[in-house]
Formats: structure tokens, C-alpha cells, sequence
């Protein structure tokens, strides 16, 4: 069993741990379980977004964001009837702008074998400023809203804004498990951006636009969202285009210091992508905001990038106009602080970017 699923006996008593004969606790970080949203987990057995030695190098900033589980997700099958969640993290700090749960909870997902979509169950929520938590669910079939099933399919979004120690999954003694049903996109999305990617400020795990998008495209994702630290460094870009990918999604322009920023790094950064996965297809996004003048000189240089793109014959380049993807009525209502997004603002934003997506992967 892995170290971050082990179940201490020992540790009961301090920290709350349930003592039930009647659950086991298989290791969640091993097969039949699927972890995905850690691309270099089977290398050094972190749930990090980077390597340490890569993340330090691009800034001091990504370093510590990287040890943050944004874009973590765990999956499996059972005919258990009861699901028991216990997880340590490994700050529980408060935050002015978000939620608890927003910050370090996760998010319960559940679909039954002959329903087509993922149904939200609920939250592992911390107390604030406590570490460990808890969630029991003593009979998750019955929460579906129509018919029973033997089997249920669980999903399991990781805290956007804090690292985990542990996690234990409790399940009914003698019940399977199983793996869960294949992904529609085999190789992950790569999101890269600041902290509206990284999941800012969400009111839970699952309400991050990437996290909408992962469930509407059953697709594995890569959260490389850096909050106040998405710079458009070489070495990421380097980083990036080493990675196996379905898609790329280039979202960092909130974190652009300024439009001369901007434009000194984005094209290059694309280029170097580019020359390495000529065919990948990349997704250029500009600023979303409310206040329409926020957007229109740094759009301009995003869309300057793609269309060079495009002059040059590629085909497999999209833009995205940040603009649009708040909708047209209420927009000042989709954000919690005139720049990071709401439940609101991201369920417009995975509505607006998902048909590109959705193009882009021939789905």
C-alpha cells in the first residue's frame, strides 16, 4: 500500500480515523483505481504537477504551486454501498476570496453504469484551518435519482489550491473493485495558466472550468495552472511539449505583467510547442474579464500569434476570444472579484471553450 493510503490503526484514536469492521481500505493509488492529473506520479510517486527540479527552475513561485493537486482526479468501479472518504492536506489555510472546499476539499462524483453523465454527490469538507477531514456515505446508490444499479462509477477531484498527505477510500468488506470505464480521450489536456486555471476561486473542486471539461469530454486533463506564477517561461514551454498530450489549452495571459510581456513571450512560447508536435492541436485563449476594456490590446496580440499560425499553414491552431466566454447578459456577476471567476463565470467558460475542444479532438 502506498504511503499516502496507508491506514494507521495506531493513528485512530488522534485523528479521527473510523474503526468499522465492517470497511477495508484498498490502496487507491494502485490498480484497479485509476489516478490521473499527476503526469509524473509513476516516475517519482508525488502527486506534484511538476518535478521539484523543473518546478524550481522556472520560479519560486511554481515550485510551491506545483505541490498543489489542481486537476487530480481518481476514478474506479464498486458495488460497494457505502463510501467512506478520509484525507489529510497539507495546509487548511483560509483565503479571503475562496471557499474552504474550494481551496482544499474534493469533490464526489458518482455515475451508475446505465446513466450517461457524472452526478455530483458530494463534498469532503474541511473545517477551516483543519487538516483532516472526513466524509461517509452510508448508502451512495440511493442518491441516484432514478433506478438502482450493482455498480457505480466514482470520481474523485484532489483540492485545486493544496497538496495532500493522504487519502483513504473505505468500501464495504467483500465489495469489488473494479476499474473504470475508458477515458473518450486517451492522452490527457494540458491546461497552462495562471490561477483561473489553476481553479480560482471555484466554490469546489468539480465547479473549475477544466474540471467541467474533463467530465463533458471523459478526458484525463494536466492542470499546470500557476496561480500569480503562469509567466510564459521557455522551460515550460519546453516542458510542455515533452508531454504525451491529446490537446493543449495556453490560457496564461491573466499572469502576463503587461501587454509588452505578452507579447514578447506568447508566440515564442507557441513555436517551441510547435516545432516539437507539429500536429498537436493548440488552444489559444485570451483574457476573460467582465470590463470589456481589460481585453482588447492583449487579445490582439494572442490572435496576431494564431494568425501567423495560420499563415504559415497550420491547421491545428484555435483562438478563443476571452471576451465572449462570459456570455453576453450578466457578466458582471460571473466573478468574485472583477478577475477570478465564480461557478457562474466557469460554467460559461467550459461552455464556450468545450465546442473548440470538442473540434479540435474530432469528438
Amino acid at each position: 500500500m502506498s504511503k499516502l493510503a496507508k491506514y494507521d490503526q495506531n493513528m485512530a484514536s488522534e485523528t479521527g480515523t473510523i474503526r468499522d469492521e465492517r470497511l477495508y481500505f484498498p490502496d487507491p493509488f494502485a490498480p484497479p483505481f485509476r489516478l490521473s492529473g499527476f503526469y509524473w506520479y509513476n516516475r517519482d510517486g508525488k502527486l506534484h504537477r511538476l518535478p521539484a527540479h523543473i518546478a524550481k527552475e522556472v520560479s519560486e513561485g511554481v515550485a510551491y504551486l506545483a505541490t498543489q493537486t489542481a486537476g487530480g482526479m481518481l476514478m474506479f468501479r464498486t458495488n460497494s454501498n457505502r463510501l467512506y472518504i478520509e484525507a489529510t492536506v497539507v495546509e487548511a489555510e483560509l483565503s479571503q476570496k475562496f471557499t474552504a472546499c474550494g481551496r482544499c476539499g474534493f469533490d464526489v462524483y458518482m455515475r451508475r453504469d446505465d446513466f450517461d453523465r457524472l452526478i455530483y454527490v458530494k463534498t469532503v469538507l474541511p473545517d477551516p484551518g483543519v487538516k483532516h477531514m472526513r466524509l461517509d456515505i452510508p448508502d451512495i446508490g440511493s442518491l441516484m435519482l432514478e433506478g438502482s444499479s450493482d455498480i457505480v462509477e466514482i470520481l474523485i477531484n484532489f483540492p485545486p489550491y493544496d497538496g495532500v498527505e493522504q487519502l483513504l477510500v473505505g468500501l464495504d468488506n467483500g465489495a469489488s473493485v473494479l476499474e473504470p470505464a475508458p477515458y473518450a480521450v486517451e492522452k490527457p489536456i494540458v491546461f497552462y495558466g495562471s490561477s483561473i486555471t489553476q481553479g480560482g476561486c471555484a466554490s469546489r473542486p468539480g465547479n473549475a472550468y477544466t474540471n467541467h471539461l474533463a467530465r463533458r469530454l471523459n478526458a484525463p486533463i494536466i492542470n499546470l495552472g500557476f496561480s500569480g506564477s503562469g509567466r510564459g517561461e521557455p522551460l515550460m514551454a519546453q516542458t510542455i511539449a515533452d508531454m504525451d498530450m491529446s490537446a493543449f489549452v495556453m490560457d496564461y495571459d491573466h499572469n502576463a505583467p503587461s501587454p509588452e510581456h505578452l507579447e514578447k513571450t506568447h508566440e515564442p512560447f507557441f513555436k517551441i510547442i510547435r516545432e516539437k508536435v507539429p500536429t498537436l492541436p493548440i488552444i489559444m485563449i485570451s483574457r476573460v474579464s467582465p470590463n470589456h476594456k481589460m481585453t482588447s490590446v492583449r487579445r490582439e496580440i494572442i490572435r496576431c500569434t494564431y494568425n501567423n499560425a495560420i499563415t504559415a499553414g497550420d491547421k491545428n491552431v484555435y483562438f478563443i476570444d476571452g471576451e465572449t466566454l462570459f456570455g453576453t447578459t450578466d457578466r458582471d456577476a460571473c466573478t468574485v472579484d472583477g478577475t477570478h471567476p465564480n461557478d457562474l463565470g466557469f460554467l460559461r467558460m467550459a461552455d464556450g471553450i468545450e465546442p473548440v475542444l470538442r473540434q479540435a479532438l474530432d469528438l
